[in-house]
């Protein structure tokens, strides 16, 4: 039995008819899946959409290598603070000026909020090794942890350091001031900052610091990221546990404090360092 090609006006097999068909219905299924069913959710209304999305891959391929120089030309090009793209399925939003990131992470913290909990990560890594605070989902141990933090990083708190940051901050000086020849031989000024930047966290944590940047220990840590483990505040968490702190928790927050805190003191000392060097520091 033959069926009529109704624009065409050819007559043509059944079987060809039906495949036809099928093959229409398959492709427009595929195209209504991957538009409203294979992304996460659907994009926000009112936020501008990067253009020339891809339809599987979104504008992955656009990002390219540089995620930070291509977020930038696309602020050039098209004056947006804040904009949509998507990554794969996932959509993505971009907050892209100070005003933008102030609007949406700190005035409405409690609404952006979101930590989910995934089984890999959190249910069978962090089940045996202690996670961050910072990766910990949202609950009330997180609460908890995040309480014991706060107390413990208060101005009157930071300022009973201050004889700790005085002291490493003066031995960085010193020892790129002598090590330099009074700074008449170039050296590389990177391992200082990180010695300082890991005294002061496993001061304050540990109570334990590394008087010399050639120490086999520092230079260990340094390359291989080895976790060390004694007594500062990790002793005033256990025998002043008021919030009914486990093992496991204090281990994550010591965790985020030691990686939080290295990374920032380092880059904040290298760009201090970076400044002072120039003619107007």
């Amino acid at each position: 039995m033959a069926a009529i090609n109704f624009m065409t006006g050819l007559t043509v097999p059944n079987s060809i008819a039906v495949l036809g068909l099928a093959t229409s219905v398959i492709g427009l299924s595929a195209v209504i899946f991957l538009r409203f069913f294979y992304v996460d959710f659907r994009k926000i209304d009112g936020i501008p959409e990067i253009p020339n999305g891809d339809l599987l891959a979104g504008h992955l391929y656009q990002l390219g290598d540089d995620h930070a120089t291509r977020s930038e030309t696309w602020t050039n090009t098209y004056g947006w603070p804040i904009f949509q793209l998507r990554m794969g399925r996932r959509w993505a939003i971009m907050l892209n000026s100070f005003e933008a990131a102030r609007e949406w992470i700190i005035k409405n913290q409690s609404a952006t909020l979101d930590r989910p909990w995934f089984h890999t990560f959190h249910g069978v890594i962090s089940a045996t090794s202690a996670a961050t605070i910072g990766t910990s989902p949202w609950d009330e141990r997180t609460k908890k942890q995040r309480r014991v933090v706060g107390s413990f990083t208060t101005g009157p708190s930071i300022q009973k350091l201050r004889n700790m940051l005085d002291m490493e901050t003066c031995a960085m000086i010193s020892a790129i001031y002598y090590d330099s020849q009074k700074g008449s031989n170039d050296i590389m000024p990177h391992i200082y900052p990180k010695r300082l930047a890991l005294n002061l966290m496993t001061m304050f944590c540990y109570g334990t610091r590394f008087s010399t940047t050639t120490d086999p220990m520092l230079l260990q840590i340094l390359s291989d990221a080895s976790t060390i483990a004694r007594k500062s505040v990790a002793a005033m968490l256990l025998t002043d546990n008021q919030e009914g702190l486990t093992q496991l928790d204090i281990k994550t927050i010591l965790g985020g404090l030691m990686s939080g805190g290295f990374e920032t003191v380092f880059s904040t000392a290298i760009i201090a360092i970076g400044v002072l060097s120039t003619a107007e520091g």
